[in-house]
Parts: structure tokens; C-alpha cells; sequence
């Protein structure tokens, strides 16, 4: 079992879900799905090139007490938007997730 005082941050998970927009075309937006508390820390970071831009890519792990969170996900914590990329359930006893997660370099959908 998790120690309640390492989960110090609160993140925001968002779910995808599809609209048609006015010309019928299928699109992906994010909805908010619940709130969590959770530890963020940093794992591995490198810097690549993007648009002749120099950006940080940074993996975070983030742990939680077990929820329903999956890969298709996002995560938002302070001003940050993170893409699931693992999450393990240690044991499978359901009590705490363990979830590799991707800062994202650019905002990609648009979140309500």
C-alpha cells in the first residue's frame, strides 16, 4: 500500500471522446474525467530538436492509488499535459498504479 503523504500532488485525468464537427468529419477532443491524487517525479529527460526549436522531452512516473485510468488518457498536472505510455498494476491486487507518462512538447488536441 501506497503512504498517503507521498501523494502530495493533484492531477487531472481526461478521457477522449468523439464529435462530428459541422462539415460531418469525425473529431477527437479531450473531456475532463476526474480528479487524483498522485506522486509526479521525473524519470529520463533528453532534448531533441523540433521547428529548429531545442525542447526537453521528460518521462515522469506517477503513482496513485488504483483508479481507472488508461492508456489512451491524459494527464494534467499544474500546466503540464502528460500521454500515458505504461501503467502497471503491481501484483494486480488493485491498490496502486504505477504510470509511465510522456510530457507533451506541443498541445495536440484541445481540451474543455
Amino acid at each position: 500500500m501506497i503512504n498517503a503523504g507521498l501523494l502530495r500532488h493533484n492531477i487531472k485525468v481526461y478521457r477522449p471522446s468523439s464529435i462530428i464537427n459541422t462539415y460531418g468529419e469525425k473529431e477527437v477532443t479531450y473531456e475532463f474525467y476526474s480528479n487524483v491524487r498522485a506522486s509526479v517525479n521525473p524519470v529520463t529527460g533528453k532534448e531533441t530538436w523540433i521547428n529548429e526549436e531545442l525542447k526537453n522531452e521528460i518521462d515522469y512516473k506517477i503513482q496513485s492509488r488504483y483508479t481507472d485510468i488508461k492508456v489512451t488518457d491524459i494527464i494534467v498536472f499544474e500546466d503540464k499535459e502528460f500521454d500515458v505510455i505504461e501503467i502497471l498494476d503491481w501484483d494486480m491486487k488493485h491498490q496502486e498504479l504505477s504510470i509511465l507518462a510522456k510530457e507533451r512538447l506541443y498541445l495536440e488536441y484541445v481540451i474543455i
